[in-house]
């Protein structure tokens, strides 16, 4: 048999039930201080961009990255670091 996934109870939520009928965020809203308020709705995704090392990159940034990680050893979230430690650089004498 299917799984119906039932929506959240907070009205124009639309997110799916996690417990005690509300969603993920509003249950938690709800343990903590006792009330709900909105929240914004799902970001639609991008389809030209791909999940690569917990960023959403363009699949051609993804490729680079992959291509750079596997020529130097490294892993991606490594090869990402060392490029942000370049830009930060490269700012810091800029404004020297």
């Amino acid at each position: 048999m299917k799984k119906r996934h039932v929506t959240c109870l907070v009205d124009g939520c639309g997110r799916r039930q996690y417990a005690r009928g509300y969603c993920q965020t509003h249950f938690k809203q709800l343990h903590t201080t006792g009330v709900t308020v909105p929240i914004r709705p799902y970001q639609p995704r991008d389809p030209d961009r791909v999940k690569y090392a917990g960023l959403r990159l363009t699949k051609r940034c993804a490729a680079v990255l992959k291509r750079r990680a596997r020529q130097r050893r490294l892993s991606a979230g490594a090869v990402i670091a060392d490029i942000l430690e370049q830009w930060h650089l490269r700012q810091r004498a800029d404004r020297s």
